[in-house]
Protein backbone atom coordinates (compact mmCIF):
# COMPACT_ATOMS: atom_id res chain seq x y z
CA UNK A 1 0.00 0.00 0.00
CA UNK A 2 1.41 3.62 -0.94
CA UNK A 3 1.41 6.08 1.37
CA UNK A 4 -1.13 8.13 -0.58
CA UNK A 5 -3.82 4.71 -0.08
CA UNK A 6 -3.01 5.12 3.69
CA UNK A 7 -3.48 8.86 4.24
CA UNK A 8 -6.89 8.56 2.30
CA UNK A 9 -7.97 5.64 4.05
CA UNK A 10 -7.12 7.41 7.33
CA UNK A 11 -10.04 10.60 6.25
CA UNK A 12 -12.40 7.82 5.29
CA UNK A 13 -11.95 5.98 8.35
CA UNK A 14 -13.03 8.84 10.17
CA UNK A 15 -16.45 8.39 9.46
CA UNK A 16 -17.88 6.39 6.56
CA UNK A 17 -20.16 9.31 5.06
CA UNK A 18 -18.49 12.22 6.02
CA UNK A 19 -15.27 14.21 6.69
CA UNK A 20 -12.43 16.28 5.47
CA UNK A 21 -9.89 15.57 2.72
CA UNK A 22 -6.92 17.59 3.25
CA UNK A 23 -5.54 18.45 -0.38
CA UNK A 24 -1.87 18.00 -1.23
CA UNK A 25 -1.80 20.62 -3.42
CA UNK A 26 -3.95 24.24 -2.48
CA UNK A 27 -6.44 25.20 -5.11
CA UNK A 28 -8.39 27.98 -5.71
CA UNK A 29 -12.16 27.25 -6.05
CA UNK A 30 -14.24 30.60 -6.52
CA UNK A 31 -11.40 33.13 -6.56
CA UNK A 32 -10.58 31.37 -2.48
CA UNK A 33 -7.65 29.64 -1.75
CA UNK A 34 -8.77 26.29 -0.72
CA UNK A 35 -6.81 23.38 1.91
CA UNK A 36 -9.38 20.97 2.50
CA UNK A 37 -12.46 19.71 1.23
CA UNK A 38 -15.69 18.58 3.37
CA UNK A 39 -17.99 15.67 2.09
CA UNK A 40 -20.72 14.00 3.32
CA UNK A 41 -22.65 10.98 1.56
CA UNK A 42 -25.56 10.67 3.81
CA UNK A 43 -27.83 12.58 2.07
CA UNK A 44 -26.67 10.96 -1.59
CA UNK A 45 -29.62 8.61 -2.70
CA UNK A 46 -30.55 6.79 -6.10
CA UNK A 47 -31.45 10.21 -7.44
CA UNK A 48 -28.02 11.36 -6.99
CA UNK A 49 -26.95 8.43 -8.56
CA UNK A 50 -28.88 9.48 -11.87
CA UNK A 51 -27.86 12.88 -11.66
CA UNK A 52 -24.08 12.02 -11.74
CA UNK A 53 -24.61 9.75 -14.91
CA UNK A 54 -26.92 12.01 -16.20
CA UNK A 55 -24.04 15.28 -15.68
CA UNK A 56 -21.14 13.24 -17.00
CA UNK A 57 -23.67 11.78 -20.54
CA UNK A 58 -24.05 15.85 -21.09
CA UNK A 59 -19.52 15.90 -21.16
CA UNK A 60 -20.16 12.99 -23.61
CA UNK A 61 -18.41 10.85 -20.93
CA UNK A 62 -19.88 7.26 -20.79
CA UNK A 63 -19.51 5.07 -17.90
CA UNK A 64 -18.27 1.86 -18.52
CA UNK A 65 -17.35 -0.18 -15.47
CA UNK A 66 -19.22 2.61 -12.80
CA UNK A 67 -17.04 0.02 -9.90
CA UNK A 68 -13.89 1.50 -11.33
CA UNK A 69 -14.64 4.76 -13.06
CA UNK A 70 -12.33 7.51 -11.19
CA UNK A 71 -14.49 10.20 -13.79
CA UNK A 72 -17.88 8.59 -12.09
CA UNK A 73 -16.53 8.63 -8.53
CA UNK A 74 -14.82 12.11 -8.87
CA UNK A 75 -18.54 13.10 -10.02
CA UNK A 76 -19.73 11.44 -7.15
CA UNK A 77 -17.63 13.47 -4.67
CA UNK A 78 -18.30 16.75 -6.38
CA UNK A 79 -22.19 15.96 -5.35
CA UNK A 80 -20.73 15.08 -1.83
CA UNK A 81 -19.12 18.11 -1.05
CA UNK A 82 -21.35 20.41 -2.60
CA UNK A 83 -19.23 21.51 -5.24
CA UNK A 84 -18.81 21.31 -9.08
CA UNK A 85 -17.52 18.79 -11.15
CA UNK A 86 -15.38 21.34 -12.51
CA UNK A 87 -13.98 22.31 -9.36
CA UNK A 88 -12.73 18.77 -8.97
CA UNK A 89 -11.23 18.20 -12.08
CA UNK A 90 -9.08 21.32 -11.05
CA UNK A 91 -7.91 19.31 -8.67
CA UNK A 92 -3.70 18.25 -8.54
CA UNK A 93 -3.70 14.98 -10.03
CA UNK A 94 -2.96 13.37 -6.51
CA UNK A 95 -6.06 15.18 -5.00
CA UNK A 96 -8.56 14.36 -8.46
CA UNK A 97 -6.98 10.58 -7.69
CA UNK A 98 -7.42 10.73 -4.15
CA UNK A 99 -11.03 12.25 -3.38
CA UNK A 100 -11.88 9.51 -6.70
CA UNK A 101 -10.84 7.11 -3.75
CA UNK A 102 -12.87 7.98 -1.24
CA UNK A 103 -16.07 7.60 -3.30
CA UNK A 104 -15.11 4.33 -4.77
CA UNK A 105 -14.41 3.66 -0.50
CA UNK A 106 -18.00 5.04 -0.05
CA UNK A 107 -19.72 2.88 -2.26
CA UNK A 108 -18.08 -0.43 -1.17
CA UNK A 109 -19.11 -0.09 2.00
CA UNK A 110 -20.74 -3.18 3.15
CA UNK A 111 -23.03 -2.17 6.92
Amino acid sequence: MSKNETQVEAVVEENDYAGEYILKKPTKIDGEEVTSIKYDFSELNGKAIRMAKSELQKRNYTVAIKELDEVYHATLFAMASGLTVDNIEALSMADYNNVADIARGFLNIEE
